[in-house]
């Protein structure tokens, strides 16, 4: 359903979900948050529920405006217009990057100087984990280091933002996209030959899709070539490749990529074209256990787990192959999906916010 009240009538740029929270960022720059609060994550300086979108005053940006917000299990991370980068929440394992494992009930600003004095530009949140690209395509993560999922090469903890060394390990490339998973990291590089696809941390379910189930504790390059989107869900990955091909792998015990059965794959596989009614994949997100994509005719298809009726197909069963939503927005073409944990949100054309699931 739509989001109701005056809001209904607002603009949305971008929303995102979370573990059991949400957030969304009005074309004008401020930012709502709702769902549950329990370790600060909606920044509202307590830990309470809020049940409908809650405005975050710009004061508490020091009057800037938001251009992108990103959702972990339980931290939540904003870019200013300035290219400032804030976060709050839950700080264990040193997620929130400032230094130490503290809880911030209110957004709190990560030093300029430990980010090399650049301008951020993008931010993802994992389970544990937090990665963000500066001007100039720069890597830096921070937080839970097991399974090398920060990509330094050991599973070490960083409470602050590390760099991750490009020359080293990413072929000297600019960081064009980074997704962070439930314990795995993907980022698109354009290192002069378009965008090539590297990821790193656990592999369980072979979610890393190099053809094994080992952990990478550094970025390691994923054969699928000229990738546009990456998303990293719980333990399954997908993207975006050229032309409009969808690729998923690792964790399928539900369904959730969308190749008509319940395997685990350890490679990229591709998903049919005619499985996607010939269309072409505009974006891919991941949830913990289902998945939505965008297509460039603006139609949003769901596949994975569905108890809590996070794929919006108006009923609770599980779908082992992509299906397009029924419903009709509005009327509106979907132009962006996000996937929470058990719950989706969907922005369509002209700026409408669309929400369903747990």
């Amino acid at each position: 359903m739509p989001v109701q009240g005056a809001l209904q009538r607002a603009r949305w740029h971008s929303a995102a979900g979370g573990h059991w929270h949400t957030v969304g960022v009005l074309e004008s720059g401020e930012l709502f948050a709702w769902g549950y609060g329990g370790e600060g994550q909606l920044g509202h300086g307590g830990r309470g529920e809020a049940h409908a979108p809650h405005l975050l005053p710009r004061a508490v940006f020091g009057g800037s405006l938001i251009v992108q917000a990103a959702c972990g299990n339980t931290h939540t991370a904003a870019i200013t217009e300035e290219g400032s980068l804030w976060t709050w929440g839950d700080g264990g394992y040193g997620k929130l990057g400032h230094g130490d494992e503290g809880d911030c009930l209110e957004p709190t600003l990560l030093l300029s100087q430990n980010l090399g004095s650049e301008r951020v530009v993008s931010v993802a949140c994992g389970s544990w984990h937090t990665a963000c690209i500066t001007e100039g395509g720069k890597l830096w993560t921070w937080g839970f280091g097991a399974f090398g999922k920060l990509g330094h090469g050991d599973e070490s903890n960083r409470s602050a933002p590390a760099l991750v060394q490009q020359e080293q390990f990413l072929d000297g490339g600019r960081v064009m996209m980074v997704s962070c998973g439930g314990a795995h990291t993907a980022a698109v590089v354009d290192s002069g030959a378009g965008g090539g696809l590297w990821s790193w941390g656990s592999s369980d379910h072979g979610q890393l899709g190099h053809g094994d189930t080992e952990k990478k504790l550094v970025p390691t390059l994923v054969s699928v070539q000229n990738v546009a989107v990456v998303s990293c869900g719980q333990a399954h990955t997908a993207c975006v490749a050229d032309g409009g091909s969808l690729y998923t792998w690792g964790w399928g015990e539900q369904g959730q990529l969308g190749h008509n059965d319940k395997r685990d794959r350890n490679s990229p596989g591709l998903i049919a074209p005619q499985k996607l009614g010939g269309q072409r994949m505009l974006m891919v997100d991941c949830g913990y256990a289902h998945t939505a994509a965008v297509s460039t005719n603006g139609d949003l298809w769901t596949w994975g787990i569905n108890d809590d009726a996070q794929l919006g197909q108006d009923d609770t069963h599980s779908r082992m192959v992509p299906t397009p939503i029924q419903a009709q927005f509005g009327g509106g073409r979907v132009i962006d999906a996000s996937c929470g944990d058990f719950h989706t949100v969907a922005i369509v054309e002209g700026g409408g916010l669309w929400t369903w699931g747990r």
